[in-house]
């Protein structure tokens, strides 16, 4: 059993995201909103981000079968299983796909920013990323650096200035999705190579455009990927 307050908000999403990954079960030791605690089994099947920028898990309760979610900052300790799931999921979480700019148009900026180009700019100022700027920076692989950074944002308040908090916190589900389809190796090779090959100024650009194709869970940054391949293989044909 790990607990949390022994560990980062980071640690404890990673380890989840992966066990989210693995498809392996999981037990919280998790504080209700009345204060009670209870022990639940659950399989995770989704992370994403309330309106009011609450990180939750999205999961099936093994005991009752019932889709549950539960707030990233209410479990107190959790345990990842080495087994597989067993609840079916009928219903999925997400019914359509958002919508995807064109590779082609991708990494373009409009005078008229939108909320993914502000961010995609206020990122490359943070971190001092310029066009020329390469993706290794003194052993840092900077597409990790600017999803941790969107992570900080979203899971420990405070460590930035409000502004910038406020302009990184929307690319979370981008940075998650990045993390399961693309870091962990879940999206088609197509798309993991050509995404692995973008310029930290790039990456940047790329979870901008997935702010504006209303990327709110990794299930839906899948769709977004699977959608790049098919453009991918469109431009090569």
């Amino acid at each position: 059993m790990r607990h949390t307050a022994n560990e980062t908000s980071t640690t404890t999403l990673t380890r989840l995201i992966t066990a989210l990954d693995k498809q392996q079960p999981v037990t919280v030791t998790y504080v209700k909103a009345d204060g009670t605690t209870t022990v639940r089994t659950v399989e995770l099947y989704d992370i994403t981000v309330s309106n009011a920028g609450d990180i939750l898990l999205k999961a099936m309760d093994r005991e009752t079968g019932e889709a549950r979610s539960f707030r990233v900052d209410r479990i107190q300790a959790y345990t990842i299983h080495r087994t597989a799931y067993t609840v079916p999921r009928t219903t999925p979480d997400d019914q359509t796909a958002p919508e995807l700019a064109t590779v082609t148009v991708l990494y373009a900026e409009e005078p008229s920013m939108t909320q993914g180009q502000q961010f995609a700019q206020d990122m490359r100022h943070f971190l001092s990323i310029g066009t020329r700027t390469r993706r290794d920076r003194k052993g840092l692989d900077l597409h990790r650096e600017i999803a941790d950074w969107v992570r900080t944002a979203a899971m420990e308040r405070g460590t930035l200035d409000s502004s910038q908090e406020e302009s990184f916190r929307p690319a979370y589900d981008a940075a998650c999705s990045w993390y399961k389809w693309i870091k962990l190796g879940r999206a088609s090779y197509l798309v993991i190579e050509h995404i692995n090959a973008l310029s930290p100024y790039q990456f940047c650009a790329l979870l901008g455009d997935m702010i504006d194709a209303e990327v709110k869970s990794t299930s839906q940054g899948g769709q977004y990927f699977e959608r790049m391949r098919a453009e991918l293989l469109a431009q090569a044909s």
